[in-house]
């Protein structure tokens, strides 16, 4: 039976016929239900309201979107016109087509897969956030902070303890050699950088921010100018560790940084510190 590819709703009982196709043949393959049904709403309506993700597409040479429910048009970032009207292979990344191939034909052979991964085509534009390299060397050779910044500088002023955690990380962050001098203009870039990066989100809200751990903490990066610029918008942070970093003490401070950790590979990495240096020595001079 071919899809009808009308958007399910309150007006058409939430098309019950191609709901039921999709619950039938889920049934059939996997021998269990996908949805849990209450007295309050039909399986249709489950099914398009559901907390996860469902497509279904058509059965021709270039096989076409003909369902997708709420979570997956959000997964997606696409409306149900757009989601319904497009091949399914466009769905991946060009480089993952091979792997999506091979994933169809065992779903011919077996009729399911339950292991199945991949990266997703986002429709999000992508735009640059970080500080102006012009407005750097502004404030390193002592000059004011833009006026387009100022009033956002000092609403999102960072608390006493919270100052101090940059000033320690940056100096941290610079393996101990940060000139005295340097410190205060990078403080400031360090925030101008966070409230550009803020004002960019904002912006363009919805947006997800792609940056260092530092820029995404709670107490003081991008997440505390949002909080103090847009207090009613909802915001999460996540934090990256790698694996060797991986103990109850460190998740129990990270746990005061981020929303969220999430933990990578470690990588083995030359010293940055061995030859980090600013300028000309003491000595030297």
């Amino acid at each position: 039976m071919p899809f009808s590819r009308i958007e399910p709703g309150p007006n058409n009982q939430f098309m019950p016929i191609e709901a039921r196709l999709i619950l039938d043949s889920y049934q059939h393959f996997l021998g269990k239900s996908c949805i849990e049904l209450t007295s309050s709403k039909t399986a249709a309506q489950m099914l398009y309201e559901a907390p996860f993700a469902v497509v279904a597409h058509d059965s021709c040479a270039d096989p076409i979107f003909a369902y997708a429910n709420r979570m997956a048009q959000n997964a997606f970032e696409m409306n149900w016109a757009e989601i319904t009207s497009i091949p399914s292979r466009q769905s991946a990344e060009p480089v993952l087509q091979d792997e999506r191939q091979s994933l169809l034909q065992r779903v011919q052979q077996l009729g399911f897969i339950d292991d199945y991964s991949g990266i997703r085509i986002s429709e999000l534009p992508l735009y640059g956030s970080n500080l102006d390299r012009s407005i750097s060397k502004t404030i390193f050779s002592g000059g004011p902070i833009p006026a387009a910044m100022e009033s956002d500088y000092q609403k999102s002023a960072l608390t006493n303890d919270a100052k101090r955690s940059l000033e320690t990380d940056l100096i941290d962050g610079h393996c101990g050699k940060l000139p005295a001098r340097y410190l205060e203009p990078m403080f400031r870039v360090q925030r101008l950088t966070d409230i550009s990066m803020a004002q960019v989100m904002m912006r363009h809200s919805p947006a997800i921010l792609f940056a260092g751990n530092g820029h995404v903490r709670n107490d003081y990066g991008v997440p505390q100018v949002l909080r103090s610029l847009e207090p009613a918008k909802k915001r999460v942070s996540v934090g990256l560790i790698e694996e060797a970093q991986r103990d109850s003490s460190a998740f129990a401070e990270l746990a005061k940084l981020y929303d969220f950790v999430w933990i990578t590979p470690s990588i083995d990495r030359a010293d940055p510190c061995a030859t980090l240096h600013f300028g000309k020595s003491e000595s030297s001079k």
